[in-house]
C-alpha cells in the first residue's frame, strides 16, 4: 500500500507545482510497486500517464529521466520522507 501512496503523491506533488519532487516520486514508487510485483489500478494508468507526460514537457525529456532514476535510488522509507518533507 505504501508503495502505491508514494506514487499517487507524485500526481499531488505536480498539482503544487513541486516538479522535480514529483518526478522523484515517480521513480520512486515504481521501484517499490516492481519490488512487489505490483501493477497499477488500471484505473489509475491513464491520470498516472497524464501526469508523467506533463512533467516531460515542464522538465525535458533527460532532465525527468534523471530525476526519475534519482527516485529509484531511494529506498520506500526515504521516499516518504522526502514527500512529507516536500
Amino acid at each position: 500500500m505504501a508503495a502505491w501512496c508514494v506514487g499517487e503523491l507524485a500526481i499531488s506533488a505536480d498539482g503544487l507545482g513541486e516538479h522535480e519532487l514529483a518526478a522523484r516520486l515517480i521513480g520512486a514508487g515504481t521501484r517499490a510497486m516492481e519490488t512487489l510485483h505490483a501493477g497499477r489500478y488500471p484505473a489509475d494508468v491513464a491520470e498516472d500517464e497524464q501526469v508523467v507526460d506533463s512533467l516531460v514537457d515542464r522538465l525535458g525529456q533527460d532532465e525527468f529521466d534523471r530525476l526519475v532514476a534519482e527516485g529509484r535510488a531511494l529506498t520506500l522509507d526515504d521516499a516518504i520522507s522526502l514527500a512529507l518533507e516536500g
